[in-house]
């Protein structure tokens, strides 16, 4: 099966293990906010601030109300479940 390029940027991400562990964190909790993924991640402010950045800036997630969500939910567990393979 073919990887498209949205596919290829999203798979970038996941292959990051922080990374990875704040968009599985996201997709489980629908919409959490900076504190809940903090005490998930178990790092630095400053870090999970960088990552969630990183991670806006690449349009995975997005912030509403200070509320974190996935951008294309189907996309990303596409992803996640042809890395599990």
């Amino acid at each position: 099966m073919k990887t498209t390029a949205k596919e290829s940027h999203v798979i970038e991400f996941m292959k990051r293990p922080t990374d990875r562990r704040i968009i599985e964190f996201i997709l489980e909790h629908e919409r959490c906010k900076f504190q809940d993924i903090e005490r998930y991640i178990k790092r630095a402010s400053s870090t999970v601030s960088w990552h969630l950045s990183r991670l806006k800036e690449a349009n995975i997630i997005s912030m509403k109300h200070q509320m974190y969500r996935i951008n294309n939910r189907t996309l990303v567990i596409s992803v996640m479940n042809r890395l599990k393979k």
